[in-house]
């Protein structure tokens, strides 16, 4: 009996001894004692267990079949090794794909949009084709971006005026993917179409409700304004309402048009069956003090897709 113990222990000895030769000659495990050269042999001994677990979900890593089916212990993470004062440790840290993954779910929860386009809400500075016409403006919204970021209160809004499909709407979906980069959530809503959702609104009791996620969003893109069937309904109690409350505030507004603010101010006095140029003017000085305009100029991107 005693040497079948020692016979298996003996065996044991080797197959460890066997196992830790093969670790200590794999690549990753040379690389990684070509960083750490002073770490004595017994170490790497020591840690045998944590060497195999490292190596074992690093190759899975080089053959990433997706987060999805990571086969790694904790899905999403990889292995590194790590001198520690008890010896040589695994850790794990988020992969790249998980990261991404976090990323782009933070951006999807910073971000808020109804009615507009994908590729308008997912567009970025750097999709956007270069134009001349237009640079300045991309130029300011990038710097509009950036001073939300430092300080979002002493921030004006933008005005982004022009003819159709020079890219405005595109310039301020940018905007809201480049202010996911400084943790400012916004919400960016077609005009028009916020309107028909806010007399849905009045039927099922919900205007309030609704009226309060345009008030208090960081930064309301306003797209398309201008556009809409202006009543005094539209006029005094939905956009006096939360244009009022975002100026009290200090919450910075973007808005496109295909109207200058001399023609917004026109549109605002035009109700229909009630025209009047003092409410219009009350409204404009929500907008027009409160904002840079630009021209956007430029050819039609979508006459020549």
């Amino acid at each position: 009996m005693k040497d079948i113990k020692s016979f298996l222990s003996a065996k044991r000895q080797i197959d460890v001894n066997n196992l830790l030769n093969e670790t200590m000659n794999h690549p990753l495990i040379i690389e990684f004692s070509g960083h750490h050269p002073d770490v004595p042999f017994e170490e790497y001994k020591k840690s045998l267990s944590h060497l195999r677990q490292y190596i074992k979900d690093q190759e899975a890593c080089l053959r990433c079949p997706g987060l999805d089916d990571c086969p790694n212990q904790q899905k999403g993470y990889e292995s590194i090794l790590k001198r520690t004062e008890t010896g040589i440790e695994r850790k794990v840290r988020p992969c790249g794909k998980l990261e991404a993954q976090w990323r782009e779910e933070r951006r999807k929860r910073l971000i808020r949009s109804f009615y507009i386009p994908r590729e308008i809400i997912e567009a970025t500075f750097d999709s956007i084709a270069p134009n001349n016409d237009r640079y300045h403006v991309i130029c300011e919204a990038i710097d509009f971006c950036t001073s939300v970021g430092e300080n979002i209160h002493e921030t004006k809004g933008l005005y982004l005026w022009g003819d159709f499909g020079v890219g405005k709407s595109r310039i301020a979906g940018a905007i809201c993917n480049k202010l996911t980069e400084f943790d400012i959530d916004s919400l960016m809503v077609h005009v028009p179409e916020l309107i028909n959702e806010l007399k849905d609104g009045i039927r099922d009791g919900s205007v309030n409700e609704k009226l309060d996620v345009y008030k208090k969003c960081s930064v309301l893109i306003l797209d398309d304004i201008g556009s809409e069937t202006m009543t005094s309904w539209v006029r005094d109690d939905i956009f006096s309402s939360v244009l009022q409350y975002r100026m009290a505030e200090r919450l910075p507004t973007v808005y496109t048009s295909n109207k200058n603010l001399n023609q917004l101010q026109e549109h605002f006095a035009n109700a229909k069956g009630d025209y009047d140029e003092l409410k219009a003017a009350r409204i404009m000085e929500r907008i027009g003090h409160h904002v840079k305009p630009f021209h956007v100029k430029g050819r039609n991107w979508r006459e020549g897709r």
